[in-house]
């Protein structure tokens, strides 16, 4: 809210508008009302009117002066609504531009893509881009360009407190009005786009505890998590610990359908030449563990499976310290099922809309695999009585 996300969108339509001579764009939103009353107004205040041919306000098509040396290529922009994709499937665009992109259908994005292929008078091709503008809200824009990280976009955070050209005391009177709705706060004013009713980890943000690999220091201790699925994927996390308690999660198994030894063999030629202090495993997989111990050779122990202790136990890691300017735990950009299962987890609800004591059972493998290793790391290497395996997990354990 206030980050200048419109302008954006607008000034980069005229700058494709004017670089490339002959070019074609779209500007669309759901609703054109909503378009005509919000987009469109803010491109008229930025968009120099000396540079506009013509605009034909029935068709709302804007044709701009000729940039080329001959004079005669002029750029075009529709603006147009994205209520059904069906209108731009006989186009052919060089870019184009969706505000609000949350409230557009995936579908319409697509069909768009597909659009990507005005040439130039000149037979040269523009710069082929589609850019989107929103506020954070859980759905497909999130997973595709926030969530995954892929060599093909680019997220940009765009921060009301980036904004300088906001009036003064804006963000605080934005605060102070919604004082005691964090949800509000959190999405609007700081861009979190993992916020929404219902979720466990609301304190996760892509922007804080995601980053790029980095060399790991030899003298932490690694361990590996498990959760066993089957028609539902096998969820395996390595994480390495520091001397004081950070936590790095830097790889991941995400596989369903797999025989438990390809498992086994992952897992093995991930490890490489780290030394695991401790393996945890779901508690309720038995017959995974002891094939794990017997079969694999690797020395497996039963995780914690108190679930609401172990999520407040990862809580506990996602504040940002003060002093230095990080959390207690980051994720590599490479754990991309983790990620996506850390803005989605979300508690259960009771038939009269209270939440419940426990979360969904739906993807949540990755996320359980983490508190699998949180809640358990600490005791790694510490001798523990048969006894108390046995009174937890039957007999099956005397032999060790």
């Amino acid at each position: 809210m206030g980050g200048g996300k419109s302008y954006a969108l607008c000034a980069e339509a005229i700058r494709l508008s004017l670089d490339y001579p002959g070019n074609v764009g779209i500007m669309a939103r759901k609703e054109f009302r909503a378009l005509s009353k919000t987009t469109m107004v803010t491109f008229g205040r930025l968009c120099p009117q000396g540079i506009i041919k013509n605009f034909d306000k029935t068709k709302s098509i804007i044709d701009f002066i000729p940039t080329d040396k001959n004079g005669l290529c002029s750029s075009r922009i529709y603006f147009m609504d994205c209520e059904s994709s069906d209108k731009f499937k006989s186009m052919e665009v060089g870019w184009f531009a969706l505000d609000e992109a949350t409230e557009i259908n995936q579908e319409v994005f697509d069909v768009l893509t597909t659009r990507l292929r005005h040439r130039l008078p000149n037979g040269k091709c523009p710069r082929y881009t589609g850019f989107l503008a929103s506020n954070p809200a859980p759905g497909w824009v999130k997973e595709r360009f926030v969530t995954q990280d892929k060599a093909n976009h680019d997220f940009i955070a765009a921060l009301p407190t980036d904004n300088p050209y906001l009036p003064q005391g804006y963000v605080d009177e934005i605060r102070e009005a919604n004082e005691g709705n964090e949800d509000f706060i959190e999405a609007y004013l700081k861009g979190n786009w993992n916020v929404f009713a219902g979720q466990v980890y609301k304190q996760f943000s892509f922007r804080v505890h995601v980053v790029k690999p980095f060399d790991i220091d030899k003298e932490w201790s690694h361990y590996v998590g498990v959760d066993v699925g089957g028609t539902n994927p096998w969820a395996v996390l390595f994480i390495a610990v520091s001397p004081d308690d950070d936590i790095v999660v830097y790889d991941e198994i995400y596989q369903a359908e797999k025989p438990t030894e390809w498992y086994t063999e992952q897992i093995k030629n991930k490890v490489g030449q780290d030394s695991i202090r401790g393996y945890f495993i779901d508690p309720a997989a038995k017959q995974t563990r002891l094939d794990f111990q017997e079969k694999y050779k690797i020395n497996v122990e039963p995780a914690s499976n108190d679930v609401v202790g172990g999520i407040n136990e990862v809580k506990k890691y996602l504040p940002v310290n003060h002093f230095t300017g990080k959390p207690k735990i980051r994720i590599f950009n490479n754990c991309k099922n983790l990620i996506w299962e850390m803005g989605q987890y979300a508690w259960g609800k009771n038939k009269d809309g209270t939440e419940k004591d426990s979360p969904v059972k739906v993807n949540d493998h990755a996320v359980d695999a983490l508190r699998y290793i949180i809640s358990s790391y600490r005791n790694a290497g510490k001798p523990v009585s048969v006894d108390s395996y046995v009174d937890r997990y039957g007999t099956a354990y005397r032999k060790y």
